[in-house]
């Protein structure tokens, strides 16, 4: 098992983005917690929120099995497709990209980015916008020219020497920045990494149980207090029956 450590600060998803904006799906926390959604291991409906729990339950233990053989299963699906596919492409990664856009005085300007929902009432706003969403792409805006890059924060503007990295948006925007490039070198690293005991590679796991009890990668309680109500009731039940 290999421990992720602490979580990176990362970007809104872009659900979460969209709904700041008062597009795309705009359910509230309570809203979408209590919602149906269908567990992946078991096939049965479960409110979203109750779904961990669900989980480690013998109702969805006991069906795993019947479920991974079930043509409805969406995972059987994928694989048939993907067995009848004649040739598999790999997804090309995401390469950076140049942004050239014109505004107009007192005008709304919408992000150029595909598919995103941002929109700004002045250039600085869409700046700012392309560092926290899109920092490996550029965004010249014709009326200002092509602007100067920060190298900490990244942010475009036509001031980024010293007084601009000396400010405070900057300073915590470039130790976010850091973070995240951290926390991506470190996936990259657990993906790399292979123990092996006795010249043969072991499987790395997400959670393990040592000494009783359940220890996750995410050094998180939760599983070993789920393991433990589990445990609890299954006590109350042999006490009901006896």
């Amino acid at each position: 098992m290999v421990v992720n450590g602490a979580k990176a600060p990362t970007k809104y998803s872009k659900e979460a983005f969209d709904k700041l904006r008062g597009v795309g799906d705009c359910r509230t926390y309570r809203e979408k917690a209590l919602s149906k959604v269908q567990c992946q291991l078991c096939g049965a409906l479960s409110q979203k929120q109750g779904l961990p729990k669900h989980q480690t339950r013998v109702v969805c233990l006991s069906a795993r099995e019947e479920w991974k053989r079930n043509p409805e299963n969406p995972i059987n699906k994928q694989n048939q497709v993907t067995e009848e596919s004649t040739s598999e492409e790999e997804e090309e990664p995401v390469l950076p990209q140049e942004y050239c856009i014109s505004t107009l005085a007192g005008a709304k300007i919408e992000c150029p980015v595909h598919d995103c929902s941002g929109t700004y009432g002045n250039p600085s706003k869409l700046r700012l916008h392309f560092q926290q969403r899109h920092l490996e792409d550029t965004i010249v805006i014709e009326q200002e020219g092509r602007l100067p890059r920060c190298t900490n924060c990244g942010i475009f503007s036509s001031t980024v020497g010293a007084r601009h990295q000396a400010t405070k948006t900057c300073r915590e925007a470039t130790a976010r920045r850091q973070k995240q490039a951290v926390a991506k070198e470190h996936k990259q690293l657990k993906k790399d990494v292979v123990f092996t005991v006795s010249g043969n590679p072991v499987e790395i796991v997400d959670t393990f149980k040592y000494l009783g009890r359940v220890t996750a990668n995410t050094d998180s309680d939760e599983a070993a207090i789920l393991r433990n109500l589990e445990q609890a009731r299954k006590s109350g039940r042999a006490c009901d029956g006896s």
